[in-house]
């Protein structure tokens, strides 16, 4: 188990997390939120990981660490071997395969080969306005282009490819949103669904599964396995959608560094953003599909905040709460976590506001907790919510970086 600023969970540890269930058709919310290492009191239903969370992610019991790619892990990113590294490539041609895509890349590149690069997706754009339709990747290489290895820390490269109108962007960040996987339209079209976890049927959920990453996390690493070992492997891209065929997987990447960080975003601006990043890959069009959520600690209290705006919104952003089916929530701090180590390292800094609405005295999230459960109240949604049993590490500062 690990820490408050965006920690990991075991592969045999997630069977010491209880999951509790909340139908909110039904009843209300009690209390929504839970501490972090303890238990959330009064709850309309309780229960340890069971039929009907196993049936929407049938490998979760297998999931190895929900882990956090820290400030420091990035720093140190160009120590890790090519092979634990994922990136992100956008503007791929729409009729491009895995295969014809490596070839371009060993051509682009000129210093590795096709057999250098593995693709691991490849899926459309969420643009609805983008045309011709591109294509985004995720990839790893067994040997790093050297225009790569020797700029590790820059994140982002611009790639020129022979007969490309623009250039290939491939990058590390994970910004905004990015498509695990590909839907057939005719199953992806479907009008509503009154009840996301309803027994029966489970593998015919149809919809867009958003994944919403931690405090000081990475959108893609924070839902791979913990350290170095297995890299290849992330839960939501490889076993969620062979679970649940008919749901689009979609990450959303937003800035939580820490550590020398610029960002004054607070947590209502950064739900904005996220509402902004739906309305602009089409999630919210007319046609739009029923949302399913997985957030993870901090992105867990950017779900709320994004629940709690759309309902005080317009009516296009009322629409979009009426598609949100339901959600599965991992350690949120609801109630708030213990964040002393953490203002050490942003004490002075823009971000030091959002890290001091986290505390345990925090009236920022007593108001949201209340806002949200009348919200809840009144939808059609299912929450799951999932938080440890056993204490854990937290955030300790060294001499040159934090560390778990």
């Amino acid at each position: 188990m690990q820490s408050h600023m965006g920690g990991s969970y075991s592969a045999a540890g997630i069977e010491q997390m209880q999951v509790f269930r909340c139908t909110h058709a039904s009843h209300g919310l009690k209390t929504s939120g839970d501490t972090w290492g303890q238990a959330p009191t009064r709850q309309p239903e309780a229960r340890s990981l069971s039929a009907p969370i196993r049936k929407c992610l049938p490998t979760m019991p297998d999931i190895p660490a929900l882990s956090m790619l820290s400030t420091a892990h990035q720093a140190v990113i160009g120590m890790a071997s090519p092979g634990t590294l994922t990136f992100r490539l956008r503007r791929c041609p729409v009729t491009v395969n895995e295969t014809a895509l490596c070839d371009r890349l060993s051509q682009a590149f000129g210093d590795i080969t096709p057999t250098d690069i593995r693709i691991q997706s490849l899926a459309t754009t969420l643009d609805p306005f983008e045309t011709p339709p591109t294509k985004t990747a995720t990839l790893s290489f067994a040997k790093l282009p050297s225009v790569v290895e020797t700029q590790i820390k820059k994140g982002e490269w611009m790639i020129e490819s022979h007969g490309l109108d623009g250039s290939l962007i491939l990058d590390t960040n994970f910004r905004g949103m990015t498509p695990l996987n590909d839907v057939e339209a005719q199953k992806h079209d479907f009008e509503y669904i009154p009840y996301l976890f309803s027994g029966a049927g489970v593998t015919n959920i149809t919809g867009s599964c958003i994944a919403i990453s931690g405090l000081a996390s990475h959108p893609f690493g924070s839902w791979q396995p913990k350290g170095n070992e297995n890299k290849s492997w992330m839960w939501i891209r490889d076993a969620l959608p062979k679970a649940l065929p008919n749901v689009r997987a979609v990450l959303f990447g937003y800035d939580t560094t820490l550590v020398n960080s610029n960002s004054f975003q607070t947590i209502g601006d950064l739900a904005l953003s996220f509402i902004d990043n739906l309305k602009a890959s089409g999630l919210t069009s007319l046609g739009m599909k029923p949302l399913i959520f997985l957030a993870h600690s901090l992105g867990g209290i950017v779900f709320k905040e994004t629940l709690v705006a759309l309902a005080n919104g317009g009516d296009h952003e009322r629409q979009i709460l009426g598609r949100v089916v339901g959600s599965v929530l991992f350690g949120v701090p609801s109630r708030g976590m213990q964040t002393q180590a953490l203002m050490t390292m942003v004490r002075g800094q823009p971000n030091e506001g959002l890290v001091r609405n986290l505390t345990t005295a925090s009236e920022y999230l007593r108001s949201l907790d209340g806002q949200f459960s009348r919200v809840v109240r009144q939808g059609r949604m299912e929450l799951f919510w999932a938080y440890e049993t056993r204490t854990s590490p937290t955030v300790a500062v060294s001499a040159s970086f934090p560390k778990v």
